[in-house]
C-alpha cells in the first residue's frame, strides 16, 4: 500500500512535468510527441519508487508574475479567397493563367467564346435601329433627328469604352491601373513570342493606355447629365475630341500588331485574330463619329412638326423603342458574363478548365487568394475555450520556420461549436500583427501559444512543493531552527505556463517550503 500511495503523491508533484510536455505535443507529430511524454513519465516513476533515493529541497515563496497559457495547432489561411466561375455556358476562347499565376484585381482571367452573343446583339441592334426610323417618322424629324443625336452622342462612349476594354485590353496587362503594360504575346510549352514588338513601343503605348484610362473614367462621369438640351452641343464636342484621342490610340494598337511576323503555321489564325480584334475595334470607333456628325447635320436641317396625330404615334414607338433598348442591354449584360475578371489582387490556386473545353453556368471553374492578408484557424477544445477571449496576445511558430516566432492576436471566436471526432470544439481565427512577412503563405501548420491570463506581483512556489488532498492545497514548511516539519494549507490561483502556481493566502514572501524528489 505504501508504494501505491507513494505514486499516487508523485503523480500529482510530477504533473508540472506534464505540462513541461505540453508544447512537445504542438511542435512534434501528435502520436510520436504522446509516447515520447508517456516513456519519459515512466521513467521518472520508476526511479523515484524502485531507483533513486528521494531528496528533500527547500525552496522560498517568491514574488513574481504568473501567466496562464493555453497551446493549440492551426493552419495559415487567407482572409480573403474567391471561387469563380461563368453565370453562363460555352466554350472556352481565352485562358490567361495558370494555377500559381500572380493576378492584379480587374485582370481577365478566363473568357468564353463570344460569337453568338455578339450576333444576337447586332440583330437587336438592327431591330432597334428600325424602330428608331419609325419613331423618326412617327414624331417628326426634329425630335427624331435630337433623340438620334444625343443616342449617338451616348453611343460614342460605349463603342470607345467597348473597343478599348474589351477589344485591345487583352493585349495588355494590368490594363485599367497605372501599371498598364502593352504585352502581346503568344506562348506555347512555357515560351513566349512578343513578335519582336520594340521596347520603345511598347513603352509608349503603355504610357498611352494610361492616359485613355483616364479619359475614359472622366468621360463616364460627363454621361450623367447628358440628354438636357442645353448641354447637348457640348457634349458632342467633348466625345468627338475623345473619339479622335481612342482613335489615334488604336492606330498606334494596330500598326503594333500588325508588325507581329509569321512563326509557324499553327499560330497564324492567333495572329490573324489579333489583328482582327484591332481592326472591329478600330471600325466601332470609327462607326460612332460617322454616326454622330450625321444625325448632327440632319438636327440642324429638320423642320419642326408638332401634330396631335403624330404626337400619339410618338408614344407608342418611343414605348417599342425602349423595350428593343432593354434587350440590347440584356445582350450586352450577357455578353459580359462571358469574361471573368479577378476581383482581388492574388494568386491563382485553382484552375479547373482548358481552352476549347465546354463548360456549364455555375460551376465553379478557378479560384484566388490573396497572399498580403494570411491568418491562422485552429480548433480549440471546450475545456480551454472559456480561458479565451478576443484580443488575447499570440506567440505563433510555425513548423515550415521553426526557428521564427511571429506575434499575433485572437479577433475572432466562433459561438458555434465545431464537431470534430466526434468532440465539440471552437474555431478561433489570429491575425499576424505584421502579416507583411514574405515567407508566410497560406496552409501552413501553425503552433499557437496563447496567454489567456496574467497576474502580476503575486506570491508564487513550484507546482510540485504544493500537495493535494481532496479540495484543499498544502506545503510543508520548516518550524524553528529544528527538523520538526508541519503541513500548512494554503489558497491557490492561477497555474502558470512554466511550472509555479500562485498562492492567493498562506504563505509570505521569503518563507521557505519542504520537497521531497
Amino acid at each position: 500500500m505504501a508504494k501505491f500511495q507513494a505514486i499516487k503523491e508523485m503523480l500529482y508533484s510530477y504533473k508540472n512535468i506534464v505540462d513541461m510536455f505540453k508544447k512537445l505535443l504542438i511542435k512534434t507529430k501528435r502520436r510520436y510527441a504522446v509516447l515520447t511524454t508517456l516513456a519519459l513519465f515512466m521513467i521518472v516513476i520508476w526511479f523515484n519508487i524502485f531507483g533513486f533515493q528521494s531528496q528533500t529541497v527547500i525552496v522560498k515563496a517568491e514574488r513574481g508574475t504568473v501567466e496562464e497559457e493555453v497551446l493549440v495547432t492551426g493552419k495559415t489561411r487567407s482572409r480573403q479567397e474567391v471561387d469563380l466561375g461563368f453565370e453562363v455556358g460555352g466554350k472556352i476562347s481565352t485562358l490567361n493563367v495558370q494555377i500559381g499565376s500572380p493576378v492584379i484585381s480587374g485582370d481577365t482571367l478566363i473568357k468564353l467564346d463570344q460569337s453568338s452573343f455578339r450576333a444576337s446583339l447586332r440583330k437587336a441592334e438592327a431591330k432597334l435601329t428600325e424602330a428608331l426610323v419609325e419613331l423618326e417618322s412617327a414624331q417628326g424629324e426634329i425630335e427624331n433627328a435630337y433623340q438620334t443625336h444625343s443616342t449617338n452622342v451616348k453611343n460614342a462612349y460605349t463603342k470607345a469604352d467597348d473597343a478599348v476594354r474589351n477589344d485591345v485590353d487583352q493585349f495588355f496587362t494590368n490594363s485599367r491601373t497605372s501599371q498598364a503594360m502593352f504585352n502581346p504575346s503568344i506562348e506555347d510549352s512555357g515560351l513566349t513570342y512578343s513578335g519582336g514588338i520594340s521596347q520603345t513601343t511598347k513603352s509608349e503605348l503603355s504610357w498611352k493606355r494610361v492616359e485613355i484610362e483616364k479619359l475614359l473614367t472622366e468621360w463616364e462621369l460627363s454621361q450623367k447629365n447628358l440628354g438636357k438640351g442645353e448641354n447637348l452641343s457640348d457634349a458632342y464636342q467633348l466625345a468627338q475630341n475623345n473619339l479622335h484621342t481612342v482613335r489615334d490610340f488604336l492606330d498606334d494598337v494596330a500598326l503594333a500588331i500588325n508588325s507581329l511576323g509569321s512563326i509557324g503555321f499553327q499560330y497564324d489564325a492567333t495572329i490573324q485574330g489579333y489583328k482582327n480584334t484591332v481592326s472591329e475595334a478600330r471600325n466601332k470607333v470609327n462607326m460612332a463619329l460617322s454616326d454622330m456628325i450625321v444625325s448632327r447635320d440632319k438636327l440642324g436641317s429638320a423642320p419642326k412638326t408638332t401634330s396631335e396625330t403624330e404626337y400619339n404615334k410618338v408614344l407608342i414607338e418611343e414605348a417599342r423603342v425602349e423595350s428593343l433598348r432593354a434587350d440590347v442591354s440584356s445582350i450586352e449584360a450577357d455578353l459580359a458574363k462571358t469574361v471573368i475578371h479577378s476581383p482581388i489582387s492574388g494568386i491563382v490556386t485553382k484552375l479547373e478548365v482548358e481552352k476549347g473545353e465546354i463548360v456549364n453556368s455555375g460551376a465553379i471553374l478557378i479560384s484566388v487568394i490573396s497572399e498580403k492578408e494570411l491568418q491562422v484557424e485552429a480548433n480549440v477544445s471546450e475545456i480551454n475555450i472559456g480561458k479565451l477571449a478576443v484580443g488575447n496576445q499570440v506567440i505563433i511558430t510555425l513548423d515550415a520556420f521553426p526557428s521564427e516566432t511571429y506575434d499575433g492576436e485572437i479577433f475572432y471566436i466562433d459561438p458555434g461549436e465545431t464537431i470534430i471526432d466526434r468532440v465539440p470544439t471552437y474555431k478561433i481565427s489570429v491575425k499576424f500583427n505584421d502579416p507583411t512577412k514574405p515567407e508566410l503563405r497560406s496552409g501552413l501548420t501553425a503552433n499557437l501559444s496563447i496567454v489567456t491570463r496574467k497576474v502580476e506581483e503575486v506570491i508564487k512556489v513550484p507546482l510540485y512543493v504544493v500537495e493535494k488532498q481532496g479540495d484543499k492545497h498544502f506545503v510543508k514548511i520548516k518550524i524553528g531552527n529544528g527538523d520538526n516539519i508541519e503541513k500548512k494549507e494554503i489558497i491557490v490561483g492561477l497555474q502558470g505556463k512554466d511550472g509555479s502556481i500562485e498562492v492567493i493566502s498562506g504563505l509570505s514572501e521569503g518563507e521557505e517550503i519542504i520537497a521531497d524528489l
